[in-house]
């Protein structure tokens, strides 16, 4: 049963190319004309075939890339110049560790940072959500930056096809909280370097 469920993609795959083939082969033998023309005939004969169930999937990326493009990612609003207590004797930052995670400190008592702004069903239709993030003042409420993260789940096809599936999002870098922190808060004094 494993088996079955693993290829079913594959097998979808394979079907909606020989349904293709034969769509182009049935309609470049009626139709009537020169050979380009018959050729052409197969071609969108074929081409309406493989759209049909992957049209989603197409229109989808394009909307997500989009999406990432325009509204993803880390913006700051504010920066925030710390005093030394925030930063190490090397100038890195007390509250990230030395793989960039985020670590409770100093920081958390007077910031609200990656305060969730919840989850949003960007489009149901292609199947993209966002989840939001903000860093503020806990004094002042000032907002100082906020980040947007978008993910992907896939066309029509992959989610009837898989049984697992997980998804692409934006931003993709290992280390965007990380920066999105570094961005926003900074050494009061220049001659503190950052990492």
């Amino acid at each position: 049963m494993g088996f079955v469920v693993l290829s079913l993609p594959i097998l979808a795959a394979l079907l909606i190319m020989v349904l293709a083939t034969l769509a182009a082969r049935v309609v470049t033998r009626r139709t009537e004309g020169p050979k380009r023309k018959k050729a052409i005939a197969g071609f969108i004969a074929a081409l309406i075939v493989i759209l049909i169930p992957t049209w989603d999937e197409i229109a989808g990326r394009l909307y997500f890339h989009y999406l990432c493009a325009t509204e993803g990612g880390a913006k700051v609003h504010k920066q925030v110049k710390l005093p030394a207590e925030y930063w190490n004797a090397d100038g890195t930052p007390i509250f990230l560790d030395v793989r960039g995670n985020r670590v409770r400190s100093k920081l958390d008592e007077d910031y609200d940072v990656f305060k969730r702004t919840g989850e949003q069903q960007v489009s149901q239709l292609f199947r993209i959500k966002r989840y939001g993030y903000t860093v503020s003042d806990r004094h002042t409420n000032v907002l100082l930056g906020t980040l947007a993260f978008y993910f992907y789940f896939g066309g029509w096809l992959q989610n009837a096809t898989s049984t697992n599936v997980m998804g692409i999002h934006c931003p993709d870098e290992q280390d965007v909280e990380a920066r999105f922190l570094r961005a926003i808060f900074v050494p009061e004094q220049d001659q503190v370097m950052r990492r």
